[in-house]
């Protein structure tokens, strides 16, 4: 995954990382949050 390119967003980028690394991927995700925050991108680079 490449989440060096995002912009922002350090938690979730550091939560999906471990959770590739880990082999942990659920089923699903739920994000969350304001307008403009980068949802639909984050997402697109997971799945």
């Amino acid at each position: 995954m490449a989440f060096e390119s995002l912009i922002g967003n350090e938690k979730t980028k550091n939560l999906l990382s471990y959770m590739v690394e880990q082999g942990k991927i659920t089923h699903s995700y739920l994000f969350i949050g304001p307008s403009g925050i980068r949802k639909n991108t984050i997402c697109k680079r997971v799945c």
